[in-house]
Formats: structure tokens, C-alpha cells, sequence
């Protein structure tokens, strides 16, 4: 080759020269499929929607609540809570009852601000001009057993093979509603073995965390407007 022909060459780019990249190596492959992560696990899911942003005067309220929750201001909350408001199915409620169930106590009283400070990032769902927090307590399809439901607590949590956080993961859980199976085994107090609900797919099984989920008759709040038009919490309830 002349030696024109040389410095031509060297001066362009991808010029024969210049070796060819290898292609990746199984190592590499495998790096890329980790970075990616755990796959998503098909089947009827409930993401928690705000269906209740059209709702008179019910964002302010909800503000005002969770700025309650987030400093846990009993005195903020209590100018929030309906003065009869339901905490049971047996009738029990009022606000001398609220406070004696949950503010009279230092754990209850932060048992109280746990379950309702992840309740407010769970959607809210509105029926016949009421609101509920989760989204998903009035938005599952009534062939759902919403006595074995769950939902995950977040939009990434895994489904194991068994119930330990070293086993294997079988995929992530993106709002799945979860069917449990009652188990009275103490070791495994901490997990839960759950189903997917499939629809056109093929159910999966697994394990999955219980700090990850949430049983769908867990405690919920309703909300309601008065005959002044002013929202108050009626109900701060679980079970069915």
C-alpha cells in the first residue's frame, strides 16, 4: 500500500485497520439481563388511582390530613374526624372512643399514625360523592374474596420461590392482587404464600414479604361531607 494511500486510511474512522469489537461474552449478556431485573409478573392488578381530585373541597381536606399525619398532630386530627365516627362493625365509635382506642397509648398511638400514613399514598376511590383511602377497597371486582386479597405496598416487590429474602426471585409484583394462603406456621410468620389472580395468563405462586403487602380489609378510612358541605373522616375501620 503507498503510503498516501496510509495516511488516508488512518485518518478515517472504522478504517480496516481498527479491530472489530468483541461481540459480548456471556458474562457481559449475563450483566445486562441482572441490570434489567426481575421480570414483571402478569395478572389483575389494582395501581392506586386519586379518582377523587373532582370531588368539592376534598383535596384541601385531604392536605390538612396529611399534614395531621405527617407531624402526628392528634390535636390537627381530632378537627378532622367525624364526631361519630365508626371504628368497628359492633357499633363502637365517637370521638371519646377514638381517643381512648387509639391516643390514650403510646404504641397504639403510633400504630395509628403508621397504618394511616401508608394508607394516604394508596390512591382514593369515590362512591355516590364519598371517598375511601386505599383506592383499591372500592375498586376490586366483586369475584375477587376480599377476605383472602392482598396488594403490594409498592410497584417492585418481589415473589419468591420460598420464604426467605436470600431465595430466588421469580418476579416483581406491579400492584398484583394477591390471594394468600392461610398458614399457622409460626417460622413463616413473616411471609405470606400468595397467588396471583390470572385472568388470561397462568397463575404464579410464591412467597412474598409481609412488610411488602397489605390484606384489602385492612384498615381504611371513608370519607363524607356534611350537610355544610365540610369532609370529615366517619370511619377508621378493618375486617368486614
Amino acid at each position: 500500500m503507498a503510503l498516501g494511500s496510509l495516511a488516508l486510511c488512518a485518518m478515517i474512522a472504522g478504517c480496516s485497520s481498527q479491530p472489530e469489537p468483541p461481540p459480548p461474552g456471556a458474562r457481559e449478556i449475563a450483566e445486562e439481563a441482572k441490570s434489567k431485573g426481575p421480570a414483571e409478573i402478569p395478572g389483575l392488578a389494582v395501581p392506586p388511582e386519586n379518582k377523587c381530585g373532582d370531588l368539592p373541597g376534598f383535596g384541601d381536606y385531604l392536605r390538612n390530613l396529611r399534614t395531621a399525619a405527617k407531624i402526628r398532630s392528634s390535636e390537627k386530627l381530632m378537627k378532622l374526624l367525624d364526631p361519630d365516627i365508626l371504628l368497628d362493625f359492633g357499633g363502637g365509635g365517637g370521638l371519646a372512643e377514638f381517643q381512648e382506642r387509639w391516643m390514650a397509648d403510646p404504641e397504639r398511638q403510633q400504630q395509628f399514625w403508621d397504618e394511616l400514613q401508608q394508607i394516604l399514598v394508596l390512591g382514593c376511590a369515590e362512591q355516590e360523592g364519598a371517598a375511601a383511602i386505599p383506592y383499591y377497597f372500592w375498586s376490586l371486582p366483586d369475584n375477587v374474596d376480599s377476605f383472602m386479597a392482598m396488594i403490594p405496598l409498592n410497584a417492585q416487590v418481589p415473589l419468591r420461590k420460598s420464604p426467605s429474602d436470600d431465595a430466588e426471585i421469580i418476579g416483581e409484583l406491579h400492584w398484583n392482587v394477591l390471594l394468600a394462603q392461610v398458614s399457622d406456621d409460626p417460622e413463616n410468620a413473616d411471609w405470606h404464600s400468595v397467588t396471583t389472580i390470572a385472568g388470561d395468563e397462568e397463575a404464579v405462586s410464591g412467597w412474598v414479604a409481609a412488610r411488602d403487602v397489605r390484606s384489602v380489609l385492612d384498615y381504611r378510612a371513608i370519607f363524607n361531607r356534611d350537610d355544610r358541605g365540610v369532609w370529615h373522616m366517619t370511619a377508621f375501620i378493618a375486617g368486614d
